[in-house]
């Protein structure tokens, strides 16, 4: 965007920068290694909170998974210790 507005690069930081402290541009960020400005769009609360519920399904799916691989091997071990005895 400094490029196609002939402006310097830390000018146009400080003005992108001042524009979303002040609310002008929500929801953006900055990434500044790569000089790209990430915008994205105002989710209501509700688009919020569904996206909340399904990371968290997400993460309790993950957990009985991984618990239930954790009994899985504890029950193979078990049988080879108790094999050996």
């Amino acid at each position: 965007m400094a490029k196609l507005l002939e402006f310097n690069i830390e000018q146009m930081e400080t003005f992108v920068c001042k524009l979303i402290v002040e609310g002008v541009i929500p929801d953006a960020k900055i990434h500044r290694p790569s000089q790209i400005i990430y915008l994205s769009p105002k989710l209501s609360t509700v688009e919020i909170l569904d996206q909340w519920g399904s990371n968290i399904h997400k993460l309790t799916s993950t957990i009985n998974k991984v618990a239930h691989l954790i009994v899985k091997e504890e029950m193979v071990h078990g049988m080879e210790i108790t094999q050996k005895a």
